[in-house]
């Protein structure tokens, strides 16, 4: 019984796992894009505002 219990535990571990880390793919992939969307600007306009942008991202994530 006890065995089972942690198999399934471990499953519940590996799946949750799973989940953060495509939310943090996801999180990743939109700041890329938003780098990406920032042509044009100067360096330093464009680093603040990409970190403006993911300090929403990881908001919205929490």
């Amino acid at each position: 019984m006890e065995r089972l219990a942690l198999l399934m535990r471990i499953a519940a571990l590996e799946r949750e796992l799973e989940a953060s880390q495509q939310r943090r793919q996801s999180i990743i992939d939109q700041y890329e894009q938003l780098l990406a969307d920032q042509d044009g600007s100067t360096r330093s306009d464009s680093s603040a505002s990409a970190e403006s942008s993911l300090e929403r991202l990881l908001t919205r994530v929490r």
